[in-house]
């Protein structure tokens, strides 16, 4: 049986959701800014959690419905299945309402309401007079816009961009399905140099890594499937068995890093020791005007990606403006690479004097950002 399933994402990335989506041979039904919406089995909730390189959350829609009043969200909350998804021994949370242009307004009556619907479908079916809500969490998220109601299931947990490698930050890390999508934007492979000279706590690398090696990013954490009652233990454990199998450390990879800051390249050396992969990249201490192509001994074009500072990491707009100024020296220093900068600065190009062939318009959490793009010189 297909289920109905959204995959939430950070917005501008909705194309390479669908991509995977679309390798992994799901039918894609629909997109919108931040979401994907697509069909797919129970299995689908293991193969996306675990694969996915840019969604930040993968939730199961239980219930799709007009709701112009309190009555009709109560009766279609409660006419879900619910009981084929939990057992008494979650506890439930209404994690998120949205809602938008809906004869319904207030945010924590139609939190109560959807709770109740839940619980008494719950207990009816369980025979009980209540609820313990006691064990693991499982949270669900409602959307009412323009008074159509969707009530989800969130089979996530921690959102995906927790991979669980993250030992230490630097002071404003760069999400990592979001540095997972500057590299697959970009177009670097493998058999590519990769350079980033703002390594900061190594983010942009390290998902470089997991991309170049065929590492699935779910590897190292827990989900909130586990606790809903489809969840196979031995299925999940032999996914992930088959998925360390597949995965070759013997390709010749070229990533290389840098920052002028030693505290967060101690950082980067331990989110990528935490992932066994140290001996696959180089890391040096290095301001950014002394990194070039020759810097690393590189003598062919390959690709730079990069986050350089700003809002945290530079005090100003003037500060991070001339740093992207002592960028247009790349390309002299980086002759015939690709270079791709993320950055809030609409005045990127015109400071580093080069013309991007495509500018995308991204979101860091709350910020939202550019990822520019410039083609070999």
């Amino acid at each position: 049986m297909n289920l109905e399933l959204s995959a939430l994402c950070p917005f501008g990335v909705e194309k390479l959701v669908k991509d995977e989506l679309k390798g992994l041979g799901y039918h894609v039904v629909s997109s919108s800014p931040g979401r994907v919406d697509f069909q797919g089995p129970w299995e689908a909730i293991y193969r996306v959690n675990l694969g996915s390189r840019t969604a930040e959350r993968l939730l199961i829609r239980l219930v799709k419905a007009q709701a112009q009043d309190f009555d009709q969200l109560f009766e279609a909350t409660r006419s879900a299945a619910w009981e084929d998804w939990l057992t008494p021994a979650v506890t439930i949370h209404i994690e998120k309402v949205r809602l938008y242009q809906s004869q319904l307004t207030s945010v924590p009556a139609v939190q109560s309401m959807v709770q109740k619907a839940v619980f008494e479908t719950l207990c009816r079916r369980f025979r009980l007079t209540r609820l313990p809500q006691n064990g693991p969490v499982v949270a669900l998220r409602v959307t009412l816009a323009k008074d159509q109601l969707e009530v989800f299931l969130d089979t996530t947990g921690a959102a995906l961009h927790n991979r669980g490698y993250r030992q230490d930050t630097g002071e404003a890390p760069l999400k990592e399905n979001l540095a997972a999508a500057l590299v697959l934007f970009s177009g670097w492979r493998r058999k590519y140099p990769l350079v980033d000279p703002f390594c900061g706590s190594g983010t942009i690398l390290t998902e470089a890594l997991l991309y170049a090696y065929d590492l699935p990013p779910g590897l190292k954490r827990s989900f909130a499937f586990e606790h809903l009652r489809p969840f196979s233990a031995p299925d999940w454990d032999h996914l992930r068995d088959d998925a360390r199998q597949k995965t070759d450390l013997s390709h010749r990879v070229r990533i290389f890093g840098s920052d002028k800051d030693p505290v967060v390249l101690r950082a980067a050396r331990k989110n990528i020791q935490a992932l066994g992969l140290e001996d696959h990249l180089r890391l040096e201490v290095k301001a950014m005007e002394g990194v070039s192509a020759r810097f690393w001994g590189i003598e062919e074009p390959g690709f730079v990606v990069t986050n350089p500072p700003y809002g945290e990491r530079l005090e100003t707009v003037a500060a991070a403006r001339d740093l992207s100024r002592a960028m247009a020296s790349w390309e002299r220093d980086f002759p015939d690479w690709s270079i791709g900068v993320l950055t809030p600065l609409e005045s990127l190009s015109q400071d580093m004097g080069r013309d991007p062939f495509v500018v995308r318009e991204l979101s860091n959490g709350p910020l939202r950002v550019k990822f520019f793009q410039f083609a070999k010189k």
